[in-house]
């Protein structure tokens, strides 16, 4: 009986080395305030800032320029605000505002030392937001303050409803042009509405949707889109307000990628970016993993993001900011679909979209979209079983290179088993350097691939 057989080439993009494959790389293009602890970063009069340790810069093409404001020795920038239409406003570790204005060059405008009101030796300034009302302060340990510049005055709020208790951390701000101020407690989401009464009570209603501290808030575009854990998944949701506007309600989610989500920047449901440990982007239901790389070969921890310019700025909690070209995405073609129409008898397919971390044999989440579709064309004819090999290039030791042959090609073995693909109908196998697709260049990238050959 004559065999029909179909070979599949999944490549995978790597580098120079022993590595087998990895993830596609965004364009690194600078590197600010290596070594520094960044504390917050924002955009502002057309300039990405970013605080730390040291004080408040402002970043340039390729360098970080100082901006000199009075931050006292024991004391340190830990939030930036730029939604003043004046002032790009740093709140302190102990407790100070600072106003910097862009007249004639930098200079700090005024300083507000809230500690004394509140009677503290030094306490958290968070972050901070300006409505109608005046400038909020989100603290930590001390819940919610604000700060009338008409009357100069302070005003202390908790958002734990017991008067007796010193308040919840408070890690971010969104206001919004109904003058609704929302406030991301460490126990949910709560709306401060406005403040009210003879004694000029705060008046805040905390979410019954999302009862626990979501990830992060944004607005683009005039939608709002909320970062959030719903049991063990995280989600991406648009929202609208709710009756009164007294909660919100979420009118369609999208789930994110696994994982501790730091920081999010969305354009749409269908255009979002995920700081994690990675980077990933998602894009028309398929979703991208990059590797945060700086130039230097050492770990970092990132804490937050920013889009700008067609630029992506990562800051980092010990390794400064890193700014990527967005332009010159390497190996990402997020509108590049898996159809599996195209999956025919005799005809090869390259499924470019499969990665693996350097030298490790654990599959990418950013495989999982095309390794689905494998899937699907599978489970749609039982009769196909499938030959998984794995080839190398010739850039390491014999035994090292078979071993993460066969150790790659029994991790898309694995998927396929666990996507419900009976294992009799799988095999694998590993070749190592000794097959090369390219053997006049032995190290060429290509050379890294694994072939899945369907048979009936």
């Amino acid at each position: 009986m004559l065999r029909q057989v179909l070979v599949i080439a999944v490549f995978f993009l790597a580098q120079a080395g022993i590595v087998l494959g990895k993830a596609p790389e965004l364009h690194l293009i600078s590197e600010y305030l290596k070594g520094h602890s960044i504390t917050d970063i924002c955009i502002w009069k057309d300039h990405v800032w970013a605080s730390t340790d040291q004080g408040l810069y402002r970043l340039e093409d390729h360098e970080a320029v100082h901006v000199a404001v009075p931050v006292k020795s024991n004391d340190r920038i830990t939030s930036l605000y730029s939604g003043s239409p004046y002032s790009l406003i740093c709140g302190t570790f102990q407790g100070d505002l600072l106003f910097v204005t862009q007249t004639n060059g930098n200079e700090c405008q005024s300083v507000w030392s809230m500690k004394e009101i509140v009677g503290d030796v030094s306490f958290y300034v968070n972050c901070v937001a300006q409505n109608e009302h005046g400038i909020w302060l989100g603290t930590l340990e001390k819940g919610v303050l604000l700060y009338d510049p008409e009357n100069d005055t302070l005003r202390h709020f908790s958002l734990d409803y017991d008067d007796d208790s010193t308040g919840i951390n408070v890690y971010g701000f969104e206001t919004f042009d109904n003058g609704i101020t929302w406030a991301l407690g460490q126990d949910g989401l709560y709306f401060i509405m406005n403040v009210f009464g003879r004694k000029n009570e705060l008046q805040y209603v905390k979410s019954n949707r999302l009862k626990d501290r979501p990830y992060a808030v944004q607005i683009a575009k005039d939608q709002t889109y909320v970062a959030y854990k719903k049991g063990a998944v995280n989600y991406l949701g648009a929202v609208k307000f709710g009756k009164h506007a007294f909660d919100l309600r979420i009118t369609r989610r999208k789930e994110l990628p696994k994982g501790y989500i730091r920081a999010i920047q969305v354009v749409s449901m269908n255009d979002c970016w995920i700081l994690t440990e990675k980077i990933c982007h998602i894009a028309n239901d398929r979703m991208v993993e990059y590797y945060i790389n700086p130039s230097e070969n050492v770990g970092i921890r990132a804490s937050d993001m920013l889009l700008f310019e067609g630029n992506l700025y990562i800051s980092t909690t010990d390794n400064g900011v890193l700014r990527y070209d967005l332009k010159e995405k390497e190996g990402e073609k997020v509108d590049e679909r898996f159809d599996p129409e195209h999956l025919t008898l005799g005809k090869s397919l390259e499924l470019d979209m499969v990665f693996f971390a350097p030298g490790d044999s654990t599959l990418s989440t950013a495989s999982h979209h095309q390794l689905s579709g494998l899937v699907g064309v599978l489970q749609s004819d039982t009769t196909l079983l499938v030959q998984l090999t794995g080839h190398t290039a010739q850039d390491g030791e014999d035994t090292y290179l078979m071993a993460l042959s066969e150790a790659r090609a029994r991790a898309v073995a694995n998927f396929l088993r666990e996507h419900g693909i009976a294992p009799q109908r799988i095999r694998a196998k590993g070749l190592g350097a000794n097959e090369l697709k390219i053997p006049t260049n032995p190290r060429s990238p290509k050379n890294r691939r694994v072939e899945i050959r369907l048979e009936r």
